[in-house]
């Protein structure tokens, strides 16, 4: 406890000291602090604290050359043309997956690896962060990197009417399946509507099993009452939602397993059905009873 005290007391004398004193007494002070109180922590020599400068250590300024390999994570064969980078350096992987980037400072650095179809091993979510970020220590004669990338898997498909015509502008719904707390959950990854073509398609998916479903949509307008019956329900032509394959509900939903950079298929064909417009009323609430 003395010992803490006085540390503290010579600290605050040091800080206080009018500037014409010299350098040399605040460095010795506060060197006897933290020589005599370990618990501290490592702290500069009282000759770089008296000197004003601060030590430089002798790896500062330091730049070396990085080199390393990419592999395909699932098949372990070398990865060619994968955009290797630090800062604003870069290389792209040989045909043998090897990269060799010069000039890199040492120290802790970000490097990442980008190859289109390919993935970080554990990014997620609609393949947001679809880089490989790596935190490297780099020193003088490191070891060599390696890294590893994993493919990426599409699902495609056709969307066509009961005429034979293809859907144009129908909402394609993609879920992936996870498991929290022992239960399945179906999550919502994108949203996709067919092209002119009626051809949809999802690209940078990771491993897992997916639900494809079509969001319903009219054919026409809403058609108008006719003038004998002016109150009845309005019908309106459009396409119910529909699962893959051929099903009405989740339920009945054809499960599409996609791993390995696997390339999935899923077509539709929707029928034309009636559609009801229905009117709800909502009533106001009653005023709370008072007691």
């Amino acid at each position: 406890m003395r010992t803490r005290l006085l540390a503290a007391l010579s600290l605050g004398i040091a800080l206080l000291a009018p500037a014409s004193l010299p350098a040399q007494s605040s460095a010795l002070t506060a060197h006897w602090m933290f020589e005599d109180s370990p618990a501290l922590g490592e702290f500069p020599s009282a000759q770089s604290q008296g000197s004003g400068q601060a030590a430089a250590s002798p790896s500062a300024g330091l730049r070396v050359t990085v080199q390393g390999v990419v592999l395909n994570a699932a098949t372990g064969q070398p990865l060619p043309r994968v955009l290797v980078k630090v800062e604003d350096t870069g290389a792209l992987t040989d045909g043998e997956g090897r990269f060799e980037i010069p000039g890199v400072p040492v120290g802790l650095q970000t490097i990442t690896a980008t190859k289109p179809g390919f993935r970080g091993q554990g990014s997620s979510y609609r393949g947001f962060d679809s880089n490989a970020y790596h935190l490297v220590r780099v020193a003088d004669k490191m070891p060599e990197l390696s890294f590893s990338l994993a493919p990426t898997n599409t699902l495609s498909g056709h969307v066509t009417l009961s005429t034979g015509d293809p859907a144009v502008g129908i909402g394609i719904q993609l879920l992936r399946q996870s498991v929290e707390d022992g239960r399945a959950n179906w999550n919502l990854m994108d949203v996709h509507p067919t092209n002119p073509e009626g051809e949809y398609r999802f690209a940078g998916l990771e491993d897992g099993t997916y639900l494809a479903m079509t969001l319903p949509a009219f054919d026409n307008d809403l058609t108008a009452p006719s003038a004998q019956s002016p109150h009845a329900p309005l019908q309106l032509p459009g396409y119910p939602i529909a699962f893959f394959a051929d099903a009405a509900d989740a339920a009945g939903a054809s499960r599409i397993p996609l791993a390995g950079g696997q390339q999935g298929t899923a077509n539709f064909t929707l029928a034309l059905s009636p559609f009801h417009a229905i009117a709800i009323t909502v009533a106001k609430p009653r005023a709370a009873s008072h007691w």
